[in-house]
């Protein structure tokens, strides 16, 4: 459909509830809900760097909460995250109260030991306990506790390569730049 829409060389308004459409075929995305445009911009944007919450939730973003910041300094803020912290890309002042978004692709679970995240970049490691696990396809959803509910998405294999199950300690980490932040 894609090709074809490209093929024709006229704009075209496709109407979808289906987040994979809107990603393949979608240059630019609007969400609209009850009646009201959220938020509009080129597709990858609008999926990656939600507006508001109700957006977030819209495009699929399995993980949002409620934070404090902490402290900023060199583009980074560290936020305060139920009993856990993350840092994430760019400044806010001291104590403002935002919301932090998580793609659960953007989370990667490791076996929590000592040695588990050594020369890993990623800023944020959280230790917690698998909660549960949903199988969709391919990948499974793996809820987790890591001071504040998170959720990761791992492929199959990775469940039992991981010996994943309810309880299991685990190090989850995250990319400063795939926490985003929501003013």
């Amino acid at each position: 459909m894609r090709a074809l829409l490209a093929a024709g060389g006229v704009p075209a308004i496709v109407v979808t509830h289906d987040r994979a459409e809107a990603l393949v075929l979608g240059d630019r995305t609007a969400i609209m809900t009850a009646g009201a445009v959220r938020q509009v911009g080129p597709t990858l944007e609008v999926f990656d760097r939600p507006a508001d919450e109700t957006v977030a939730r819209i495009v699929g973003v399995e993980t949002v909460h409620p934070a404090i910041a902490v402290a900023a300094s060199e583009g980074l803020t560290r936020l305060r995250v139920g009993d856990a912290e993350l840092t994430a890309i760019g400044e806010w002042p001291a104590g403002a109260a935002v919301l932090v978004s998580i793609r659960a692709e953007d989370v990667i679970l490791v076996g929590d030991t000592p040695s588990a995240s050594a020369g890993v970049s990623a800023r944020n490691r959280l230790r917690g306990h698998v909660v549960s696990i949903e199988l969709a396809g391919p990948l499974a959803r793996v809820r987790l506790d890591c001071g504040f509910a998170l959720v990761a998405a791992v492929t199959r294999p990775a469940l039992g390569e991981l010996d994943l199950r309810p309880g299991t300690p685990v190090l989850a980490i995250v990319k400063a730049p795939a926490v985003h932040v929501i003013a």
